[in-house]
């Protein structure tokens, strides 16, 4: 089945924010989620080369981190995943850009991960969330959100290897998606129906329309998987 493996190219394409006020870094050789001083902090992951997604059925969808040394109490961390809902976004440039962005409804837990300094981690599957791009975007750039979801405590984050810090060691994206089977009506056929007041209605395609067996939307605008 197709997969796609994608890790941040270039290094203003990840960094991170505090969540509240105005500390941003897009620069600092490692990324930050959870909370240090009683401030939450989020990270932000952009990635690019993404095709081939749009209206396809996400089976599995991982964020792989590589911790760094200095690591805080990341075991006893709350976070959230989600990306943003748009087809190409380009990367925050500030903390209140970052903050301001619109996110997809569905969003994962990633909580009391367990690590290992130097060691990759993957995220819980979080495809339903980039199922919920995918039904309205034909995404070219994916832009993951990793946030701060009410850490306890002073010192309670994820310190991980930013592209600035190690470009081999920089977030990895993988997608495994299936192309969706279902029928299509074929322009100029028809379709014929008895209504609630038993008379026959006959509706014909015009044009094509594309309807997948699991969809609970069918038309040529939009796929809505349940």
């Amino acid at each position: 089945m197709p997969k796609l493996s994608l890790q941040v190219a270039a290094n203003a394409d990840d960094g991170y924010f505090s969540q509240t006020g105005s500390t941003f870094s897009n620069t600092a050789l490692y990324g930050f989620t959870g909370i240090q001083t009683a401030v939450a902090y989020g990270s932000f992951f952009r990635f690019i080369g993404v095709s081939g997604l749009y209206r396809m059925k996400v089976l599995d969808a991982r964020l792989t981190l590589v911790y760094k040394d200095d690591i805080q109490g990341a075991t006893s961390a709350l976070t959230k995943l989600s990306v943003e809902l748009a087809a190409a976004p380009d990367a925050p440039t500030t903390a209140a850009d970052a903050q301001g962005r619109t996110l997809t409804t569905t969003k994962i837990d990633w909580d009391n991960p367990y690590w290992v300094a130097q060691s990759a981690i993957a995220s819980p599957n979080f495809a339903t969330v980039i199922q919920e791009l995918v039904n309205s975007y034909n995404p070219t750039v994916i832009q993951v959100f990793h946030r701060d979801d009410g850490s306890a405590g002073g010192e309670s984050a994820m310190v991980t290897h930013s592209h600035n810090s190690d470009p081999t060691k920089a977030a990895i994206l993988d997608i495994t998606y299936v192309y969706p089977s279902g029928y299509v009506w074929v322009e100029g056929s028809e379709f014929h129906v008895i209504d609630e007041n038993g008379v026959e209605q006959i509706f014909a395609a015009t044009p094509n329309i594309v309807c997948y067996e699991d969809a609970v939307v069918c038309n040529n605008d939009e796929v809505v998987y349940s």
